[in-house]
């Protein structure tokens, strides 16, 4: 096996007439990589993230759900109507599940950021790229019940609001991390 690393190529020669080309990572690596290896989330906490994210989303698409059904149905609506007439609260209840979740990341978190602070990052560029991770982690489970809302025919302002809620949350979890 012959491997040969040339310009932008990685060429490698397994046998005769065997020739695999794969493209080469930069010397400083791809900005992405980069970004994720230097990220205080780790993979475990970027999917819990976006299940919560996403179960928020999906729960305010059930109560529109809910509340279309139930304007068909006399029998159903009585037995529903506190928890539709109450269903963004019920959302945003749901919610602080995410806040817990990530106070509890910010705290298991602030000894890695001391360290990582003593070896040379600034507190400011770790809080922006947790900051930057969570909105794209919020902003592509949005995305994905949005199709899911549409498709289905649901309203999604129930979701905007979610949304704005989840935004706060993730705001204040990166003003905490790093504080003492």
């Amino acid at each position: 096996m012959i491997s040969i690393i040339k310009g932008k190529y990685h060429w490698i020669i397994k046998q005769l007439g065997h020739v695999e080309i794969s493209l080469v990572a930069s010397a400083k690596g791809g900005t992405v990589r980069r970004f994720m290896d230097r990220s205080i989330l780790r993979l475990n906490n970027r999917l819990e993230l976006v299940f919560l994210y996403l179960g928020c989303f999906l729960l305010a698409g059930f109560f529109v759900y809910l509340k279309h059904q139930a304007d068909d149905s006399e029998v159903l609506m009585s037995y529903m109507k506190f928890m539709i007439e109450k269903r963004r609260a019920f959302v945003l209840g749901f919610s602080a599940f995410v806040l817990v979740f990530l106070y509890q990341l910010v705290t298991k978190a602030r000894t890695e950021v001391r360290c990582r602070v003593l070896v040379g990052d600034t507190l400011r560029q770790i809080k922006l790229r947790y900051l930057v991770e969570c909105l794209i982690l919020l902003g592509i489970s949005f995305l994905l019940s949005t199709v899911v809302h549409l498709l289905l025919g649901f309203e999604i302002v129930d979701s905007f609001y979610v949304l704005l809620a989840l935004a706060a949350y993730v705001l204040l979890s990166a003003a905490f991390l790093g504080a003492r």
